[in-house]
C-alpha cells in the first residue's frame, strides 16, 4: 500500500477532524431566547457546511497531487476566513452578539454574588441576604475610539478583542465546531508541506511571501473600516449638536446598515431616537431593537432586588448609650425587627423579566433564591433544573451558579425525606465530578 504514508496520515486525520467540526454547531445560544430576541444563527452556523466542503474537496484532491500551488492557497484562504469568523459574527450578527454578551456579564455577577456572600447563600433560608443589583448592558461596540491613544500600539490589544471579536464573551459561547475546524485546517496545511520532502520549507516560504500581503490588505481593510465608522460617529455627534436632527436620523439610519454592531450602542440609539422616551414604548414600536429589551429586563429585576431587600441595621455611634432598641445591630432586639422582604413579589418580578429575557442569568438565580425564602423549595429546584439546562449553552460553566443550583434541588430532596438522593445532590454541589451522575 504505497499511498499509505506519513503525509497521507496526515490527511486522513484532518478529514475527519474536519468532517467533526461540521457536525458540531460554531455558534450556540439558547433557543428560547433568540426567539424571543428575534435572533437567528442558522447564517452563522450555516457557513460551516461552505467552509468543510471545500476543505474536504481540497484533501480529496491533495491525495493526488500535493504540488498544486492552487490548492494550498485555497487551504490557506479558508484558514485565514475560519480565524476571522469572529468578526462576522460580533459585526454582522449584533443580536448574537449582544445576548452573548449580556449572558456573560450577568454569570460574572452571579459568580461574584455567590462568592462574596457565600455564608448566607449556604444557609438554607437566605432571610437576611441581599441580591445585588443588575446592570444593563449599553453597549456592544466596544470599538469606540475616544481619543488619539487608541493608536498607540499598546492599546491596539483592543482592536483584536473588540474589532475582531476575539474576546471572553464570544468564546463563552462558542461551539466546537469552530475549534475543530481551525485545528483540522491547521493539521491540513501541516500535511500538504510534508510531501516535497527536499523542498517543504522553501515552498511555505515562498507561499507565505504571496499570502502575508493579501492578509496584511485584508487586515488593513477591515481596521480602516472600523476607524472610519467612528469617524462617522463622532461626524453625528456634530451634527446633533448643530441642531441638523433630520441628517443625524438618514445617517443613523444609513450607519446601521453598514455597520449592523452600532445597533447594539445605547449613546447611538438614544441620538437617532430621540422621540421614543421609554423602553416599554420603543419595544412596542420596535420589537427587533434588543438593546431596549435587554435594559427593560434589567429594570424589572432590579425592582425584585428592591422587593427582596430586608432593612439594613446602621452601627450603633460611639457617643449613644445602649437603650433595649432595635434599629441596631448591636441592640439585643435587633433580631427583632420587622422584615420587610417581600420575595413573593421578587418572584413575580423575576418571571416577568424571564418573559422579556428568557434565560437571563440573574433573574434565575433572584428567582431560586426568593423561591426557597417563600418556602417553595418544589419551584426552587424547577428553577436550579433550568440553569444546569442552560449552562450546557456555554462554553465553560459557571461553578458557583451551578454549586448553588445542584445545593437548591438537594434540599428539595430533603423537604420530601429523600434523604439519599439529598445527599447525592449535595455531593453534586460541591464536586464538579459528580455533576454528570443522573
Amino acid at each position: 500500500m504505497s499511498w499509505l504514508n506519513r503525509e497521507n496520515l496526515v490527511l486522513i486525520i484532518a478529514f475527519f477532524i474536519l468532517i467533526t467540526g461540521a457536525i458540531f454547531p460554531w455558534y450556540i445560544l439558547p433557543k428560547e431566547t433568540l426567539q424571543v430576541f428575534e435572533a437567528n444563527l442558522n447564517l452563522a452556523n450555516s457557513i460551516r457546511f461552505f467552509v468543510v466542503l471545500l476543505a474536504i474537496l481540497g484533501l480529496t484532491i491533495a491525495f493526488v497531487n500535493y504540488h498544486a500551488t492552487s490548492l494550498r492557497l485555497l487551504f490557506w484562504s479558508l484558514f485565514i476566513g475560519v480565524l476571522l469568523y469572529p468578526y462576522f459574527v460580533v459585526t454582522w450578527s449584533p443580536n448574537a452578539a449582544f445576548l452573548a454578551k449580556a449572558y456573560y456579564e450577568q454569570g460574572e455577577r452571579v459568580t461574584m454574588h455567590v462568592e462574596s456572600t457565600f455564608h448566607q447563600v449556604q444557609s438554607q433560608w437566605k432571610q437576611n441576604i441581599i441580591l445585588h443589583q443588575s446592570r444593563p448592558l449599553s453597549s456592544i461596540f466596544g470599538l469606540s475610539i475616544k481619543d488619539s491613544r487608541f493608536f498607540q500600539l499598546s492599546s491596539w490589544e483592543q482592536l483584536l478583542k473588540e474589532g475582531f471579536g476575539y474576546n471572553n464573551s464570544f468564546f463563552n459561547s462558542l461551539g466546537r465546531g469552530w475549534s475543530l475546524t481551525v485545528i483540522g485546517m491547521t493539521i491540513a496545511l501541516m500535511a500538504l508541506y510534508l510531501k516535497p520532502a527536499n523542498a517543504h520549507l522553501e515552498i511555505f516560504v515562498k507561499d507565505l511571501s504571496k499570502l502575508l500581503p493579501l492578509a496584511s490588505l485584508l487586515g488593513v481593510i477591515l481596521t480602516l473600516s472600523m476607524i472610519s465608522i467612528n469617524i462617522a460617529n463622532y461626524q453625528l455627534d456634530v451634527m446633533y449638536a448643530r441642531g441638523e436632527y433630520s441628517q443625524v436620523v438618514n445617517l443613523s439610519k444609513n450607519l446601521a446598515s453598514w455597520y449592523p454592531q452600532l445597533q447594539g450602542d445605547e449613546t447611538f440609539l438614544e441620538r437617532a431616537d430621540k422621540a421614543e422616551q421609554y423602553f416599554q414604548q420603543t419595544i412596542d414600536l420596535k420589537p427587533k431593537l434588543f438593546i431596549a429589551r435587554g435594559y427593560l429586563a434589567t429594570t424589572i429585576v432590579n425592582q425584585a432586588v428592591d422587593y427582596f431587600r430586608s432593612p439594613s441595621l446602621p452601627d450603633r455611634p460611639m457617643a449613644n448609650k445602649f437603650p433595649y432598641e432595635s434599629r441596631y445591630f448591636d441592640s439585643p432586639k435587633a433580631g427583632q425587627s420587622v422584615n420587610n422582604s417581600k420575595p413573593a413579589l421578587t418572584a413575580e418580578r423575576c418571571q416577568k423579566a424571564l418573559e422579556i429575557f428568557p434565560n437571563h442569568l440573574e433573574a434565575l438565580y433572584d428567582l431560586m433564591l426568593a423561591r426557597v425564602v417563600n418556602g417553595e423549595f418544589d419551584e426552587s429546584a424547577a428553577i436550579a433544573q433550568k440553569i444546569i439546562k442552560v449552562q450546557k449553552y456555554f462554553q465553560q460553566p459557571m461553578l458557583a451558579l451551578l454549586g448553588q443550583s445542584y445545593l437548591h434541588l438537594a434540599w428539595n430532596n430533603y423537604q420530601q425525606n429523600q434523604l439519599p438522593l439529598a445527599w447525592q445532590r449535595y455531593r453534586q454541589s460541591i464536586d464538579p465530578k459528580a455533576w454528570k451522575n443522573p
